[in-house]
C-alpha cells in the first residue's frame, strides 16, 4: 500500500469518509467548512455534490449504506469546532439531491452507523449545546423519517463517538463528551 494525497483541495479539512461496497473508486467526504464531495477516480477528481442545500456547510459525518450505495446519510455540525448543524440529511440517489431528516434539535453529529444489511436502520452520535439538548445517539428504523433517543447520557451534552463490534453487531459503545472534554 503506498499513500497519496488525493485532496480535495478546496474543501477544507475532512471530517469523514466513507466509501463504497462494490465501487472501489468511489467514495464521499464530509467537510467541516465545505460540504460534501465525491470521487468516483479514487480521488483523481472531485466534486462538491451538496452545494444546493444552502442551510448545510459543516458536516461532521457521512455514511454509504452497505446495502444499498445510492443511500448516503449526513450529519450536519462540525464535530471538532466551527459551524453548528441542522441536523441528518438523506440522498436516495447517490448524492445528486438531499432531503433533510430531522434531528434538528442537534448541532454536531460526529458519527453514523448504519445496518449491514437494512439501510433504514441508522444509529447516530450527535451532541447538543447549552440551547440545543438533543445529544446522544438516536436510533431509526424507518430510514430517517423517526428518530429514537436511545442514549441521553445525563450531565453531558451528548456522545462524541459510536462503534459496534464487527462480529456482533449488537454490541456497541458510546463515548461521551462532557464540557471539559471526553469522558
Amino acid at each position: 500500500l503506498k499513500w497519496r494525497n488525493v485532496g480535495t483541495f478546496h474543501g477544507g479539512r475532512i471530517a469523514s469518509v466513507t466509501g463504497v461496497v462494490g465501487e472501489p473508486g468511489t467514495y464521499y467526504i464530509g467537510t467541516p467548512q465545505g460540504g460534501i464531495w465525491k470521487t468516483t477516480s479514487a480521488g483523481v477528481t472531485w466534486y462538491p455534490i451538496s452545494d444546493q442545500i444552502k442551510s448545510m456547510d459543516s458536516v461532521g459525518a457521512i455514511q454509504v449504506a452497505p446495502s444499498d450505495p445510492n443511500i448516503i446519510y449526513a450529519g450536519a455540525g462540525d464535530p471538532i469546532r466551527g459551524s453548528l448543524g441542522n441536523g441528518m440529511w438523506k440522498s436516495t440517489d447517490a448524492g445528486k439531491t438531499w432531503h433533510h431528516i430531522g434531528l434538528e434539535d442537534t448541532v454536531k453529529i460526529d458519527r453514523i452507523l448504519i445496518d449491514p444489511h437494512n439501510p433504514n436502520l441508522v444509529l447516530v452520535s450527535a451532541l447538543g449545546d447549552s440551547h440545543h439538548h438533543g445529544g446522544g445517539v438516536y436510533r431509526s428504523t424507518d430510514g430517517g423519517k423517526t428518530w429514537t433517543n436511545v442514549l441521553k447520557p445525563k450531565g453531558y451534552p451528548g456522545t462524541r463517538d459510536l462503534e459496534y463490534a464487527y462480529d456482533d453487531p449488537s454490541v456497541m459503545l458510546a463515548v461521551t463528551q462532557g464540557t471539559g472534554g471526553f469522558s
